[in-house]
């Protein structure tokens, strides 16, 4: 039952990370799983279920079908999380975020900076978005060497072969930047890639929600298939080394053999590699919960 896990597990978080605990309560109603041994694997197997009349987040992916998970090439081997979704229907997707959003008072703070965002600049960031976006896109965290794991966060978007995302994305660029005071506008070409920076704050977690609420900057990377967002341009320089060097998710051996396991399509895909999770986990819940075993 999420209303009472959420307020199980707000004290087992740290204060910086309770804040997704409002939004944790309405993902659904309830979920039951079952744990299963596996080789020297444990695979979770279960149902959740949400009201159709409800505005829980699990109804976003109604009418949805099943995607191919393209995304791992486009995610570095180093991958300590990853919130992928899958859509069939984008545009439906986008519509019933604003139905859940508008009638959650969880996000009421999120209504008020998306109407912020439409005054200041005059345009919605989601409908340009959409004109370049494809059917699938990623927060990923990878692993880190510390507890403050900003420069780690990523957003990993597919494009959809249809514009030109460059040309998109420059007209957005102009159309933002021009209103916002910061002086890091240029682009930088490292290895091939061209490192844009949007000045505008926060724009990732109001087009795609507070999975994403890390990314309150968005340096920016468009490859053949994908635009990669990251807190810097020192992030983005690690993320490039990764794809340029073949070290990715997708042709990771241990994750090839924890692919084997799961259906290789989706709608809502959650991977969490604990051996790359420490620095994670420990800047998520209190120490106390931690020595739970000493």
């Amino acid at each position: 039952n999420y209303a009472n896990f959420s307020q199980t597990l707000s004290g087992a978080l740290t204060k910086k990370e309770a804040d997704f605990l409002p939004v944790l309560s309405v993902f659904a109603n309830w979920s039951s799983l079952d744990i299963k041994p596996k080789g020297n694997a444990y695979l979770l197997t279960g149902f959740s279920y949400s009201n159709d009349s409800s505005s829980n987040y699990l109804n976003l992916y109604k009418n949805q079908e099943a995607q191919d998970i393209e995304l791992t090439e486009h995610i570095p081997a180093s991958a300590a999380y990853v919130h992928w979704t899958g859509l069939s229907d984008v545009n439906l997707f986008f519509k019933q975020y604003e139905n859940y959003i508008n009638n959650s008072p969880a996000n009421f703070s999120r209504q008020q900076v998306a109407s912020n965002f439409y005054k200041k600049f005059g345009i919605n960031a989601a409908t340009c978005f959409k004109q370049w976006m494809g059917n699938q896109f990623a927060y990923v965290i990878t692993e880190s060497n510390s507890e403050n794991y900003l420069q780690n966060c990523y957003a990993v978007i597919q494009t959809n072969g249809k514009k030109n995302v460059t040309e998109l994305m420059n007209d957005f660029k102009k159309q933002t930047n021009s209103k916002v005071s910061n002086s890091d506008t240029l682009n930088e070409l490292f290895r091939g890639y061209t490192i844009s920076h949007l000045t505008s704050a926060n724009l990732l977690p109001l087009v795609f929600g507070d999975a994403f609420a890390k990314l309150s900057e968005s340096y920016y990377v468009i490859t053949e298939a994908a635009v990669v967002f990251g807190n810097s341009r020192s992030s983005l320089k690690k993320w490039i080394n990764a794809i340029a060097t073949n070290h990715t998710l997708g042709e990771d051996d241990k994750y090839k053999k924890f692919a084997d396991n799961m259906s290789s399509q989706a709608t809502l895909y959650v991977y969490s590699a604990l051996a790359r999770s420490p620095q994670l986990i420990s800047s998520i819940f209190n120490p106390d919960v931690l020595k739970w075993d000493e």
